[in-house]
């Protein structure tokens, strides 16, 4: 059998091959390839709905933040990659069939009914779900780019924090617009007849609300963010604070 030694020079051999196939502009910020669909369907979404001038500048600024971090506070996990450190799922300790599906019903619930939403329900009800689903997918697409072995845990982490975070607005609008969509069919329909796509649009809206709202509070705050905090599993970068307000790599 091989030594632990043997097994570790392996592991660095695989992250350093798989550091080296990525595009000088991914790996400048510690960033790794991606599959193209992804994009694809956000790129979509942005093209053909209505979506918020705000939401399309964070989709740009937030992740252009974290990668500034990683690159020039977090030194692209310099200290982790030279230890040939293992990347790790997301929820570190006390995975189980559970997580399964509870990742799943997030899947479900928070990004294939709202595309599927896209497809088939009338515009109004469309557009009203459309600026969420775009922020959540471009959540997804960063999250694919930077779960490469050159991006540090902590930003790595601040990438589903902080969407989730600012997308707490975007569910507040969802839900008010489903809502007043909803009563105004059912103002204007006859008492025997089903409202089925107010229905179905309002009930989605409270249901991504409730679930990111738990996985924001519950999940990443307080079950994930915690294991995250051991620097001897996560050793940090040489940085010194230039005028106590700008950090400054230490080479």
């Amino acid at each position: 059998m091989a030594s632990s030694k043997e097994k570790e020079t392996q592991v660095g051999k695989n992250i350093d091959n798989k550091a080296d196939k990525n595009p000088l502009i991914l790996d400048v910020f510690g960033l790794s390839n991606f599959n193209p669909i992804l994009p694809i369907i956000t790129a979509v979404i942005a093209y053909t709905r209505p979506i918020p001038t705000l939401d399309r500048v964070f989709s740009i600024t937030y992740p252009l933040y974290v990668c500034l971090a990683n690159r020039f506070r977090f030194d692209r996990n310099a200290p982790g990659f030279s230890k040939c450190a293992i990347r790790v799922p997301l929820l570190r300790e006390g995975r189980g069939p559970w997580f399964g599906k509870y990742i799943k019903t997030m899947g479900i619930i928070g990004m294939l009914c709202p595309l599927l939403v896209q497809i088939v329900a009338p515009t109004s009800i469309a557009e009203a779900a459309a600026p969420h689903l775009y922020l959540a997918l471009c959540q997804g697409v960063m999250e694919s780019m930077s779960s490469g072995p050159k991006f540090y845990a902590a930003p790595q982490l601040m990438i589903p924090i902080g969407f989730n975070a600012y997308r707490l607005g975007s569910l507040k609008t969802w839900a008010w617009t489903a809502w007043q969509s909803f009563r105004a069919a059912r103002q204007h329909m006859d008492g025997g007849k089903i409202m089925i796509w107010e229905t179905a649009g309002l009930v989605l809206a409270f249901a991504n609300a409730v679930i990111w709202t738990y996985h924001l509070f519950v999940f990443l705050l307080l079950r994930v963010l915690p294991q995250y905090l051991d620097q001897n599993k996560f050793p940090d970068a040489n940085v010194s604070w230039k005028g106590q307000m700008v950090p400054v790599l230490d080479k």
